[in-house]
């Protein structure tokens, strides 16, 4: 129990630290996104949305898995302190994904007519293609800087670069161009400024604060090929999961019309906040399973597992609700009311994320289980039915039949992950209390169906029903007593930690 006890503590102040530099990235990456669609419309808006798809694809490609190869070979040779080896390897990778992101970049300059009138048959697109082709070798070699100060393990710097620098630029810049230019090149000329500020500082990093990286070494032998073979199948897996977030977006595009791809990619960021709470947990639960599993502690893995998909669920399920309830007046408070057709594709959306959520921990159990293919081989099994999914949907059924693809894949996806992580490390992770959360979720939401149904729907209302629901919501569980003696000790150390820092920063004024 000490050591469950002291595990949770560790997850939950980590889960602190992280969630105040995801909330800033959130916010000012929300905000890019929502200015973005308020100001320019829908049309403009799904010209940017399938833009940055093609920019991942032909981004993720181009890495060429070397970026990831970095964060496992770099650790390595720095444990054995042979900097000839992390030279080598830093320089070869830097190289090798440059030129190929430098060639995927011109073939997205010089076959943007043909992308854009030929499969999304609008020929708005090509000056969009056109200037974010600049992206795709800024976006690679920046990453090779990025999983560089990731595997010397400078994570301030690291969080500091991707969650908050690029979106301060983009937003600001976005802004200062609207005012100068009115002009739709704001977006293009934003987002890569964004990107060339990460790089800079990226670049400013590695240069120096990690020496190591520009040592002058003597070329030693078959070390290239060793990262190239281990980086390239994760090529693989790293595309199938860039299709998957992105292949709905993509037959929108295609089915129908660009105005319909800005309204879609309206629900999808919404419901992609349920995908938050899992980040948050994850960033400290897969180290420490996998610690435990090393000492075959077995009974620790379970109960951590149980306790986190509890808090997930625990922290999801009123998102979900006020999702369902309340989708219209979300995307008219966020976005517009130009974008209110996505409605029923973000309740959709919103289940699937749900669910999805939950069953990410089984994930985690298949990789400490040494069982990483089987997730790789899931979500291909995932991305397949997905496409198919939106080929027979999507013309028939618009919005709702990609997202309906979409939730059909997470439910497939997500399936396969529970049933896999239970044959092989037995461990589903639902905990009995969690009932009682569900009790205290549908008794709040009949309260609140109630309460929406004798007031006016205002904005300040909805905010004040919103309130309210999420108070009585808290008070039930405690009056259903899901809470239990971990859940409180997690609550008086969060608030025992909050107490410090206001105490240190009073004696600091002071």
């Amino acid at each position: 129990m000490n050591k469950l006890d002291n595990s949770l503590r560790i997850i939950a102040k980590s889960t602190i630290i992280v969630f105040v530099g995801l909330l800033i990235s959130k916010i000012l990456s929300y905000a890019f996104r929502i200015i973005i669609a308020r100001e320019f419309g829908a049309e403009v808006y799904g010209f940017f949305s399938i833009s940055i798809m093609l920019v991942g694809w032909l981004y993720t490609f181009s890495c060429l898995g070397l970026a990831d190869g970095l964060l496992r070979f770099i650790p390595y040779y720095r444990n054995k302190k042979n900097q000839h080896k992390i030279s080598q390897i830093f320089r070869f990778s830097l190289i090798s994904s440059s030129i190929a992101g430098l060639i995927a970049g011109f073939l997205m300059f010089f076959y943007a007519d043909f992308i854009a009138i030929k499969i999304f048959h609008n020929s708005g697109l090509i000056p969009f293609f056109k200037l974010f082709s600049i992206a795709v070798p800024l976006s690679v070699i920046t990453q090779i800087f990025l999983s560089s100060i990731r595997a010397f393990e400078k994570i301030s710097w690291y969080s500091f670069i991707v969650n908050i620098l690029q979106n301060v630029v983009k937003v600001s810049v976005l802004l200062f161009l609207i005012l100068l230019l009115k002009d739709s090149s704001a977006i293009g000329i934003s987002y890569i400024l964004g990107i060339v500020s990460m790089l800079l500082v990226a670049y400013y990093v590695c240069k120096y604060k990690i020496p190591e990286l520009f040592f002058r070494q003597k070329y030693v032998k078959n070390i290239n090929k060793e990262l190239f073979i281990y980086s390239l199948p994760l090529i693989f897996s790293a595309v199938i999961a860039s299709v998957f977030g992105w292949i709905d977006t993509f037959f929108v595009g295609y089915f129908k019309t660009v105005v319909d791809v800005g309204v879609y990619n309206v629900a999808l960021p919404i419901a992609g906040i349920i995908a938050f709470t899992p980040f948050l947990f994850m960033q400290l639960f897969f180290p420490l399973i996998n610690r435990e599993y090393s000492s075959k502690n077995l009974d620790l893995i379970k109960q951590l597992s149980k306790q986190i998909s509890k808090w997930i669920f625990l922290i999801n399920l009123p998102l979900l609700v006020i999702f369902i309830l309340f989708p219209g007046v979300i995307i008219n408070l966020l976005f517009g009311s130009q974008y209110l057709a996505a409605e029923t594709a973000l309740i959709i959306l919103a289940f699937g994320f749900f669910f999805m959520s939950q069953a990410e921990i089984s994930l985690h159990l298949l990789n400490m289980a040494k069982k990483p293919h089987l997730g790789m081989i899931d979500i291909a099994l995932a991305a397949v039915l997905n496409i198919i999914l939106n080929i027979i949907l999507v013309p028939k059924l618009g919005l709702i039949g990609a997202a309906l693809s979409t939730t059909i894949s997470y439910f497939f996806y997500g399936f396969l992950l529970i049933t896999q992580g239970y044959y092989y490390v037995k461990i589903v992770p639902l905990r009995r209390k969690m009932l009682s959360v569900l009790i205290s979720v549908i008794i709040a939401s009949l309260a609140l169906l109630v309460v929406r149904s004798l007031i006016k729907t205002t904005l300040l209302n909805i905010t004040l029903v919103a309130i309210f629901f999420f108070l009585f919501y808290f008070l039930l569980l405690f009056i259903t007593k899901s809470l239990d003696n971990n859940d409180y000790m997690i609550i008086y150390s969060i608030k025992n930690k909050l107490a410090k820092i206001k105490l240190n920063n009073l004696f600091h004024q002071i």
